[in-house]
């Protein structure tokens, strides 16, 4: 029988016990009986604990959290997303769906983002983690979960960033006219246009009147 010499050195015994008995498996790996190299944990699993004999010793991945392959310990789901972490799933986290946000992390469900609020449009390729920087446009207004903006009507104008509704949207003043949106424009007014002389501008004007004969349209 082999025995080990009494006078060797600790690192030198532990190299015997290693090629006697063989490593430990490592955490985020398991290894099987016969194992030459440690094998990951299933996708959607983790393991933070050392010595796993199957890949059934690996955990599920809990929702709000994303398992990277191979990772011993998950990591939160990042702001701007969620993770159902699925069995078997992808470990890839999921945009919070157009017209919702999260500034927070470890989300688990579409339903934990919330809906961007009236005077913003939360609409972008990228995970939004801050509305308050899709303001709505100059000329629109935006309802809660707005995609589209809409334009406020003809007559009326938007001269600032954020409205969230077409009360917010100003009647144009008498002396000025708000001709959009025309026919087939997709644009509100930012700023009135004034009247030109020989025509009328009444409170609220889409387009300028022609000034009737037996008056006068003067600008001053």
């Amino acid at each position: 029988m082999f025995q080990i010499p009494v006078l060797l050195e600790v690192h030198e015994y532990n190299n015997i016990c290693q090629f006697l008995i063989g490593a430990l498996c490592p955490a985020g790996k398991f290894c099987n009986a016969g194992t030459i190299e440690p094998e990951d944990c299933p996708e959607g699993k983790f393991r933070f604990e050392t010595g796993a004999l199957q890949d059934t010793d690996c955990s599920n991945c809990e929702p709000g959290f994303l398992c990277i392959v191979g990772e011993p310990i998950p990591t939160s789901c990042p702001a701007g997303q969620y993770c159902p972490a699925v069995e078997g799933s992808s470990e890839t986290a999921i945009d919070c769906q157009l017209g919702t946000y999260s500034s927070r992390v470890q989300n688990k469900l579409a339903f934990d983002c919330t809906s961007c609020p009236e005077g913003y449009f939360c609409e972008s390729d990228d995970p939004i983690t801050d509305y308050t920087i899709f303001q709505c446009p100059l000329g629109f207004y935006c309802f809660e979960r707005e995609l589209d903006p809409v334009p406020c009507p003809q007559g009326t104008y938007r001269a600032e960033y954020g409205a969230g509704d077409v009360t917010e949207c100003t009647i144009c003043p008498e002396g000025f006219y708000c001709p959009h949106p025309q026919l087939g424009e997709d644009i509100g007014t930012i700023d009135p246009i004034a009247c030109d002389p020989g025509t009328l501008c009444e409170e609220g004007s889409p387009i300028p009147k022609i000034c009737e004969a037996g008056y006068y349209c003067s600008t001053e």
